[in-house]
């Protein structure tokens, strides 16, 4: 499901606007073994952020849900963990072998 759509400003030292970039998000719904769970997918022209993982051994619909967007794991450029429970760490592992660039960050 689209949540955003829109352009952020980019500035100078003077905070005066100098282009404007179109960014993207977006909620992916998937049935996971204990409900369901929301990962956030955000690109740009850039960028390809993935909000949360799912749970272990869900790494198919999680695929599913991000090609239905237009994209694969391997252009997955950062992770954002909101926290470390398991339906937010569990598919780190496989997206990092899909996407060996890619970063990681957490709020731990």
């Amino acid at each position: 499901m689209r949540i955003a759509e829109g352009y952020y400003p980019f500035t100078n030292n003077d905070d005066q606007v100098m282009s404007k970039k179109l960014y993207y998000a977006e909620v992916l719904e998937l049935m996971a073994p204990h409900g369901m769970v929301h990962p956030v997918l955000l690109w740009d022209d850039n960028e390809v952020v993935l909000i949360d993982t799912n749970f272990p051994l869900q790494i198919e619909p999680l695929q599913d849900a991000i090609r239905e967007v237009g994209f694969t794991l391997s252009q997955i450029t950062k992770i954002i963990l909101t926290h470390q429970d398991i339906d937010h760490i569990g598919c780190v592992k496989e997206i990092l072998a899909a996407s060996p660039n890619c970063n990681v960050l957490d709020s731990e």
